[in-house]
């Protein structure tokens, strides 16, 4: 199993990781992490990591409309989940969230919104019809929010 370092180094996207290397040695040492909360009023550390973060979502975007058609609007949040497919991986529950979501727009389609863009991603083994029809179900789902105005 990878360490903590390892792992959040990997699970990071890499504009991220090095822009946290520049400010301490996390990789060495990940309690030296604790160094940037000093830096959580610095408005340039801010506005720099949010730059990032961008970046990341922006690169993103244009991967999945070129590999897969699919526009993302990167001034959404994105609300991400991405394992093996599970009854007891919360993926059903997270997908409640989004009908609630859902509904709760179509109850009151003129409050203020955060923008989001749902991404559940996994797999399931060929036999796990549990795992099956909640990848079903998220692709329902995914076509009744889709494709109302």
């Amino acid at each position: 199993m990878a360490s903590p370092r390892r792992w959040l180094n990997q699970a990071i996207a890499s504009g991220q990781a090095y822009f946290i290397a520049y400010r301490c040695d996390w990789l060495k040492d990940l309690k030296q992490l604790q160094e940037l909360t000093q830096l959580a009023d610095d408005a340039i550390f801010c506005t720099e990591f949010a730059n990032v973060k961008r970046a990341n979502k922006e690169r993103f975007a244009v991967f999945m409309q070129k590999n897969y058609k699919i526009d993302i609007n990167v001034n959404s949040l994105f609300d991400v989940q991405i394992k093996r497919m599970h009854e007891y991986k919360r993926q059903l529950l997270n997908l409640l969230h989004v009908v609630t979501l859902y509904n709760r727009i179509r109850r009151h389609p003129g409050a203020d919104y955060v923008p989001r863009t749902v991404i559940f991603a996994g797999k399931s083994a060929p036999g796990y019809v549990m795992a099956k029809l909640i990848i079903k179900l998220i692709n329902d789902v995914a076509d009744t929010v889709n494709n109302d105005r």
